[in-house]
């Protein structure tokens, strides 16, 4: 059976201002459908957020800015476990430097600084995309570290973005990734998705709403905690 190395990749914050911007990324591997991937641990997650946390709400999506704060934490390790019995995420204990289903990388910068910076460099107007390009590279640094992720049992890497935002980013960084990394590393397919329909962006969304959190407010250090254990 042939697998999939899926990236599912969200941000928070806004990439052209502010103090504060994340980019993350929720790595696992799959045979299923990019649509299909976390499915059944997302909406497990989604119901015991009425029965065990009291949420009163309707949920059509799993967003951090809708979920309590307090609970990110738990929430995203409670995650972890739903994932062993998901179905649709592997987990071999070989592909990351760590036994977990799935791994997390991500990275945080001040984009009103960056763009004053890039400015020198560029046309300004050009500088908050050319963040976003270079944030979106970083976390994807581990496709070239061997200690860091075993891509042998993979066939395909599949880049799957939360809006088309991201298409000229993931298309400039994979082409680059192919063309002049330094290891050898399978096809990249970049497949834009919109988060409502795609369970892993909506991971990815949890993620980098709580590093966010975390960096501006310092109260969402448990999730920091968790998402620096799966690290790849």
């Amino acid at each position: 059976m042939s697998e999939t190395l899926y990236i599912f990749v969200d941000e928070s914050g806004q990439y052209a201002q502010g103090s504060h911007y994340v980019v993350a990324g929720c790595w696992c591997v799959s045979s299923s459908r990019p649509g299909n991937v976390f499915q059944n641990a997302v909406s497990r997650l989604v119901e015991s957020l009425t029965t065990s946390y009291g949420y009163g709400g309707t949920v059509n999506e799993l967003k951090g800015t809708s979920l309590p704060t307090e609970h990110l934490g738990e929430l995203l390790r409670n995650l972890e476990q739903y994932s062993y019995s998901d179905g649709t995420v592997g987990h071999d204990e070989t592909t990351w430097n760590h036994a977990r289903p799935f791994a997390c990388t991500y990275h945080h910068l001040n984009p009103t600084v960056g763009t004053e910076l890039l400015a020198d460099y560029l046309p300004r107007p050009d500088a908050p995309q050319a963040l976003q390009t270079l944030a979106l590279a970083k976390i994807l640094n581990p496709l070239h570290h061997r200690a860091r992720i075993d891509l042998s049992g993979i066939d395909t890497i599949r880049l799957v973005p939360d809006a088309e935002v991201w298409d000229t980013p993931a298309s400039r960084v994979s082409s680059a990734l192919q063309q002049h990394g330094q290891l050898e590393i399978p096809d990249i397919e970049v497949n834009t998705r919109d988060s409502a329909k795609t369970p892993g962006i909506q991971v990815s969304d949890m993620m980098a709403y709580s590093l966010r959190t975390n960096y501006k407010s310092g109260n969402c250090q448990s999730a920091e905690r968790f998402l620096s254990e799966i690290q790849c």
